[in-house]
């Protein structure tokens, strides 16, 4: 566990205030040590490992660092989900750790009535959208690790952005239902897949919509699902091609259920022909 308090910005023209930062900041240590200590202590007793630490810095900076100290660390954070124009805020040190840890980070919304009604390890299924690229799918080991350590079902989702006539005028192959019968066809071939690697209960799913909004109200009926994303796909070639990024930071946003986003890289340009 870790909590990392801001460091103050001294004001040498004001040296009164400068020293009243300071002895707040002295006292925002204390409490919050003690308060990790505290809470240590509770988790020990219930058989968690847990060490603490109370940091002076950027948040976002220094829990990325921590993270990156220590290979295959998974980061957990909670969201604070929004309505109206700020539905899709994330929460900047959230945000920022997602953007740039190379550790997974894995996203709760807070206060989530979905979480509280699942209750000890919980997890019934895990969902995976996929675009239909190779960088997208470097989330498919996370979720069979996934799926096996928790008996997991999976649930492989591609969603179909909706186009515009202009659009369609220009591009007449990339017709909705071509879209989607391709992308049956593509996500039939991960489930093989995932098969083949022993995963036994695998289905597909194939939406229309904004993929945000998909895969939020997705997540509001699957009250007992994780899901896996990662951190940018480029998509599938020409107009069919959605950002996985913003898309994740959205969701991880505003997803009732906890949301696991995965460091990818960039595809080889080979693998975009």
């Amino acid at each position: 566990m870790v909590r990392v308090i801001e460091e103050p910005h001294p004001e040498p023209s004001n040296p009164s205030y400068t020293s009243y930062l300071e002895h707040m900041t002295t006292t925002l240590q204390s409490e919050t040590a003690k308060y990790l200590q505290e809470l240590a202590e509770s988790l020990r007793a219930e058989g968690v490992a847990v060490s603490w630490n109370v940091k002076l810095g950027n948040p976002a900076t220094v829990i990325g660092e921590l993270a990156d100290s220590k290979p295959s660390t998974l980061i957990a954070m909670c969201s604070h989900g929004r309505s109206g124009q700020s539905r899709w805020w994330l929460g900047s040190t959230t945000d920022k750790v997602i953007h740039a840890a190379a550790s997974a980070v894995l996203v709760v919304r807070t206060q989530s009535q979905h979480l509280q009604s699942i209750g000890g390890s919980g997890f019934k299924s895990c969902i995976a959208p996929l675009d239909g690229s190779v960088r997208a799918e470097q989330v498919l080991p996370h979720v069979v690790a996934w799926a096996k350590a928790f008996s997991l079902r999976v649930n492989l989702i591609r969603v179909i952005p909706e186009l515009d006539s202009h659009t369609l005028e220009l591009f007449p192959e990339a017709s909705s239902d071509d879209r989607v019968s391709q992308a049956n066809e593509y996500l039939d071939a991960v489930k093989v897949r995932l098969l083949e690697q022993g995963i036994p209960d695998v289905e597909v799913t194939v939406e229309r919509g904004h993929p945000a909004n998909v895969l939020v109200d997705l997540a509001h009926n699957s009250s007992e699902s994780l899901m896996i994303m990662g951190t940018q796909g480029l998509g599938s070639s020409g107009v069919y091609r959605w950002t996985m990024g913003s898309v994740s930071q959205r969701v991880a946003g505003n997803s009732p259920t906890p949301v696991l986003v995965v460091r990818t890289q960039e595809e080889d340009p080979a693998d975009l022909d």
